[in-house]
């Protein structure tokens, strides 16, 4: 499970310890006054306090791996313990109890479908798409300009009914980049 999610798992007295550290951050931020309430705060940053953004991330990752079986918490969450077990325990209720929780009480439906959280295929699994490699095998500093037109030109002709894409690689020392662009196909 994602450290981000499981900080949650921490005693509520122990997670208010991160509420000083934000607020200065927030006040820093909008160049407010010491003494300016948090409410305001979270108003003026548009941000919300850390306990609920916690919580929204839990229901997030909740609803995620509800309808992931291969997930490794899916577990976790499709046999969520009794949330009675834990309504008076001082020990804190494993994730999926803790959010089933605050799904309840935030008068959620806890089987509602997210779509959003359906996988989206990677654009390499979406498309069958293949790169002409043919210019890889001149060695830069060992071919001149002119070889490098001659051997461009055969693919060139080949996809001529394809748009072309330009790409640019530069290296200097420790730092790379690159950059590519199409041509215009007006």
């Amino acid at each position: 499970m994602d450290p981000l999610y499981s900080y949650g798992s921490a005693q509520n007295h122990i997670l208010k310890q991160l509420d000083p550290i934000h607020h200065p951050g927030l006040r820093l931020a909008l160049g407010a006054f010491r003494t300016s309430p948090v409410k305001s705060l979270y108003a003026e940053t548009e941000e919300c306090s850390l306990a609920l953004r916690r919580q929204k991330l839990s229901m997030d990752y909740y609803w995620k791996i509800k309808y992931l079986p291969n997930n490794p918490c899916y577990n976790s969450i499709s046999n969520a313990a009794l949330p009675e077990l834990f309504a008076k325990s001082n020990t804190v209720p494993p994730f999926g109890t803790r959010t089933l929780l605050d799904i309840l009480n935030a008068e959620l439906d806890p089987k509602r479908r997210d779509d959003r959280c359906e996988r989206i295929p990677a654009p390499w699994e979406e498309h069958n798409i293949t790169f002409d490699r043919s210019l890889t095998s001149l060695k830069k500093e060992d071919t001149s300009e002119m070889v490098v037109r001659q051997e461009y030109a055969q693919p060139r002709e080949k996809y001529a009914a394809y748009n072309e894409a330009f790409t640019y690689g530069s290296k200097k020392e420790k730092v790379a980049a690159t950059s590519s662009y199409p041509k215009d196909p007006d």
